[in-house]
C-alpha cells in the first residue's frame, strides 16, 4: 500500500471497512458489549501486516473505555 496511514484511516475505503466491522459485531464492542449508542464504537488493526487489504479478522470493534 502506498498511501500513508493517517490518510488511509481518513478515506472512504477505510470507513466502509470500520463500518462493516461495526456492523459484524452487532455494533457493540467486542470486549464489554457496550452498544454504539451509549458509547461511540472506534475500529482497531489487530495488526498492520495488510494494511488496506484487511482481512475480517485484521479488526476489532471497541468503545471508548476499552
Amino acid at each position: 500500500m502506498t498511501i500513508s496511514y493517517p490518510d488511509y484511516i481518513l478515506s472512504e475505503e477505510w470507513r466502509e471497512k470500520s463500518d462493516a466491522a461495526k456492523e459484524r459485531a452487532g455494533n457493540r464492542c467486542q470486549i464489554c458489549n457496550t452498544p454504539d449508542s451509549v458509547a461511540g464504537l472506534e475500529t482497531h488493526h489487530r495488526t498492520y501486516d495488510r494494511l488496506g487489504c484487511e482481512s475480517d479478522e485484521d479488526l476489532t470493534v471497541l468503545c471508548g473505555d476499552c
